[in-house]
């Protein structure tokens, strides 16, 4: 594969920027379904950026269906006929130039929407779950030990209590499309992270979505200032 790729000058690229040159790859190589794409080292050495942020591309790229990790292969295009579906959709979305505020009212609009799904179906288990999350959640926060992966559980655990396969499933993947935004909102005002928990969860007990959108639309604001 190496004959496919060649070293570009020292950058720092996000992993939705270096999925767009995982994309450009695909194009100009024509590769198809299959095929296997540049190893981690070989992406690295091209894009000259770290092994964790072309993993991290690679994770979004395998969560969402698009490829696929066969040991003794490498990473090659998805074959899988039965996420058909899904991969379209979030080809479509990976793989265009995404619009900071276009992102930020997707955000919005998807975590609006599966909140005020999950408060008509959450069980009382799931709603002391959560709350065990905002407990420890807390706790990182004051121990300087919390991060995206942290903010994420707690979506997540409302995208379950939806008790819908479907939203569960793209919305885990969806998710991990925020991760780098909501890392650099934690770093920069992790206790305005805290804060949305709590008045989010507040919002799920009392079935306030008033509550609910304000907080997120507010919150969501913030995380697109680090996009």
């Amino acid at each position: 594969m190496k004959e496919i790729i060649k070293k570009r000058e020292k950058m720092k690229l996000l992993p939705l920027q270096i999925i767009e040159e995982i994309k450009n790859i695909i194009l100009m190589n024509n590769l198809l379904p299959g095929d296997t794409l540049p190893t981690e080292n070989e992406l690295t050495e091209y894009l000259n950026v770290s092994k964790s942020s072309v993993r991290e591309a690679i994770k979004i790229l395998e969560a969402v269906g698009i490829v696929e990790i066969k040991r003794g292969c490498g990473t090659i295009l998805s074959e899988s006929s039965s996420k058909g579906f899904m991969n379209v959709l979030f080809y479509q979305l990976l793989m265009k130039e995404i619009n900071k505020d276009e992102f930020a009212d997707f955000r919005k609009m998807l975590e609006i929407a599966y909140t005020e799904m999950a408060i008509y179906n959450i069980t009382d288990l799931e709603i002391k779950e959560i709350e065990e999350n905002l407990k420890d959640f807390k706790k990182k926060v004051y121990n300087k030990t919390i991060s995206a992966d942290d903010d994420i559980e707690f979506h997540t655990l409302i995208l379950k209590a939806t008790h819908n396969s479907i939203v569960i499933s793209l919305g885990e993947a969806i998710l991990l499309l925020f991760k780098e935004g909501i890392e650099k909102a934690l770093e920069k005002n992790p206790l305005h992270a805290l804060n949305d928990h709590e008045i989010i969860l507040e919002g799920i007990k009392e079935k306030n979505m008033e509550k609910i959108k304000k907080c997120i639309k507010e919150s969501v604001e913030m995380w697109s200032i680090t996009l």
